[in-house]
């Protein structure tokens, strides 16, 4: 088989086990097997070797399993950075750059600022922060030993400079920020079996949020908000209509200015909170 059949044939079979972009994928998992260019797989007209086959036709399969197409790459692009993720590691997605943009944004006017990012998971935004904001002083807290590994992995890929702390977001360290971001888990727990068949190889917990969803947003409320230089302020990322509940945790633990970031849908994603002066 060539190329352009294996293609045609992998195309067909992502198609028929219900993948949005069957094309996209296709061509992602042949270029990722045979390290070729997109461009190249329906021009190139050779014969595959026995062991190539075999090795593309085992990752569509998991594919077409609805095994997270990022997990099977190994890397996903975030903020036009690479990110090694993995089982255990929450996958980097758009949304969350739209509390990258609203961070740096902020850090602009700010200069020397000191920034962590709870439950850093891959160090997605940790690492997008240390690479655009070069005067702020990053930090990432991440509990889990597998996102650890990713984590400490993507810092060094991208050469940023993060300092990783291994804890629990309910163990604030003693001392104080000028931004704290987070995307924590948000997804109410009875919501979680009803996702799409790939969200539910990814922790649980790192999408599971309670009951209401709300639960690690109290935690940031009440044990990190102190946390905050004068002035500084939290910026976290929320799920479809939390952003008013989420905005009266804030001020209910006196932050004030309260205020949304929008996608390009209008659905609010980020909700952010600052301490007075």
């Amino acid at each position: 088989m060539n190329l352009k059949e294996i293609y045609l044939d992998i195309k067909s079979k992502l198609s028929s086990a219900g993948i949005e972009s069957p094309e996209f994928e296709a061509k992602q998992i042949i270029g990722q097997a045979l390290s070729v260019p997109g461009h190249k797989i329906l021009t190139d007209g050779g014969e595959l070797k026995e062991g190539d086959v075999n090795k593309i036709y085992e990752m569509a399969g998991k594919r077409a399993s609805r095994y997270p197409l990022q997990y099977i790459l190994k890397q996903w692009e975030f903020y036009s950075l690479p990110f090694k993720v993995g089982e255990g590691v929450l996958i980097p997605r758009p949304d969350t750059e739209i509390l990258v943009e609203r961070a740096l944004g902020w850090l602009k006017t700010k200069g020397a600022a000191t920034v962590i990012d709870l439950g850093s998971g891959s160090g997605c935004i940790a690492v997008a922060i240390a690479k655009h904001a070069m005067q702020a002083k990053v930090y990432a807290l991440e509990k889990y030993p597998q996102a650890l590994k990713y984590l400490k992995q993507n810092v060094k890929l991208n050469r940023a400079d993060v300092t990783v702390l291994e804890g629990d977001i309910s163990s604030p360290p003693d001392m104080a920020f000028d931004l704290i971001v987070s995307n924590p888990p948000y997804i109410e727990s009875r919501k979680i079996s009803g996702l799409m068949p790939e969200v539910r190889f990814e922790p649980y917990t790192a999408l599971d949020g309670g009951e209401d969803g709300l639960i690690f947003y109290r935690t940031i409320c009440s044990l990190w908000a102190g946390r905050l230089s004068p002035g500084g302020g939290i910026m976290v990322e929320v799920g479809e209509g939390q952003h008013l509940q989420v905005a009266e945790l804030f001020k209910a633990a006196g932050l004030i200015n309260t205020g949304f970031s929008t996608d390009l849908n209008g659905i609010v994603r980020v909700v952010e909170g600052f301490k007075p002066l």
